[in-house]
């Protein structure tokens, strides 16, 4: 038909302008067929033919299935490798002919034609029993299934430049609201707003760390799933590449993001307290990131879903950062999620970084009376001393990579039990 003639010539387009496309299409007039390059034909879950299309009616006339001049060769195939009713094990016969046939060609160029599984059984086997199917290495399924997350993050621009333009105006909106707080002349209102900025930053990247993960992981979910039970990677692989496909952009658009609000809320100018400051932040989205993992592992494809559950993984750790309740304050019963918020430590992190050792000139006098940013520090019984920064910033990277082996070990049981949601 013309529209799916208008679909095929789409298609092609992008296939010339260097995009993948793979297409399953149903008896396509000649004129449709004519526009693929490579064909796949499967019969009774076997490989009848790879390769050209140019080349497949060729191919075919060497093992002794003639097109008849004239024919429209994808009609030719479909009846060739059909399964008639009336004549099954005629028909079956001449497939195993067909499939064997192609399977020996496969064989002299050293691939292997393994039957497509029928089932999801395969997801219910140990462990041990799926790592046999891999047939490459852990290095090379590194290399492959990373390279491909890599383009499928290049291939969605859209996304990419919504989430800049989301994270940039938001920091811009922040910084016009706390501008200049940290220079404030009344020691109090500069205590405030400074503590304040600190918090809302840490507190906008447990909101795009994890946001960014729960719109991305649940849809991706059934294609991980599907090459999953097939055997072509460890589940590992896929989890590990996600991680790291993400760092180059985080890493460009919170060193932007971060420059835009240190200086706009006119914070200690010293040169390594803002790449301090930046270093806290990245590992603050890390961290924020993997609870979006955990989050889009209980939720599994189901992105709404993940979406309502975020809130409940990233506000209870905003509350017990230390801005909201002082830390001595903290309920008993409350105090182990205290100690798994990457926001009450980095919050500390940071505001240690912005306190410690400032001159005693550097305050005015009022009531109460802060002499030093130690004083200040006392307020929300945080440490003075600077070791704590990297102790603070070591415990967040410590709670990153337990939430992201908690993500991976969610997805594993739910596999093991062939829950696949």
């Amino acid at each position: 038909s013309f529209a799916s003639l208008s679909v095929v010539q789409h298609l092609k387009g992008m296939a010339e302008a260097g995009r993948t496309i793979l297409c399953t299409i149903h008896q396509p007039p000649s004129e449709v067929f004519g526009y693929f390059d490579q064909l796949l034909l499967l019969a009774e879950g076997r490989t009848a033919y790879l390769g050209p299309r140019a080349e497949a009616v060729s191919y075919f006339a060497s093992i002794g299935h003639r097109c008849p001049s004239g024919f429209n060769p994808a009609d030719f195939y479909i009846y060739t490798l059909a399964v008639v009713p009336t004549d099954l094990e005629g028909s079956k016969a001449q497939i195993k002919a067909i499939t064997d046939k192609y399977a020996e060609v496969e064989d002299e160029k050293g691939i292997t034609n393994r039957p497509v599984p029928k089932s999801s059984a395969v997801i219910t086997q140990t462990l041990d029993e799926l790592g046999q199917q891999h047939g490459e290495n852990f290095l090379t399924q590194l290399r492959v299934v990373g390279w491909r997350t890599v383009l499928l993050t290049i291939r969605d621009p859209i996304l990419i430049r919504v989430n800049i333009f989301t994270t940039l105006l938001t920091n811009l909106i922040m910084g016009l609201v706390f501008y200049d707080t940290g220079n404030d002349g009344d020691v109090a209102a500069r205590i405030q707003g400074v503590a304040g900025s600190i918090f809302f930053v840490i507190a906008l990247s447990g909101f795009t760390g994890a946001g960014n993960i729960v719109q991305t992981v649940p849809v991706e979910r059934p294609v991980f799933l599907r090459e999953y039970e097939n055997g072509m990677y460890y589940s590992g692989v896929y989890f590990l590449c996600k991680y790291v496909a993400t760092i180059p952009v985080l890493l460009i658009l919170q060193l932007v993001s971060s420059a835009i609000v240190y200086f706009m809320f006119g914070l200690n100018t010293d040169p390594d307290r803002f790449f301090i400051f930046y270093a806290i932040v990245i590992s603050a989205v890390l961290s924020s990131e993997s609870i979006g993992y955990v989050i889009s592992a209980v939720a599994g494809d189901n992105a709404a879903v993940a979406f309502a559950l975020m809130p409940v993984g990233v506000v209870p750790l905003m509350l017990f950062a230390g801005l909201l309740l002082n830390l001595e304050s903290t309920p008993v019963y409350f105090i182990w999620l205290e100690k798994i918020s990457f926001m009450r430590w980095g919050f500390e992190a940071a505001m240690i970084n912005e306190w410690r050792n400032d001159p005693v000139e550097a305050f005015n006098c009022t009531l109460p009376c802060f002499r030093t940013g130690g004083d200040v520090l006392d307020i929300y019984s945080f440490s003075s001393s600077t070791n704590t920064i990297g102790e603070n910033v070591g415990i967040i990277f410590g709670l990153t990579a337990g939430f992201r082996l908690l993500a991976l070990a969610i997805t594993l049981i739910t596999l093991r039990l062939g829950v696949k949601r």
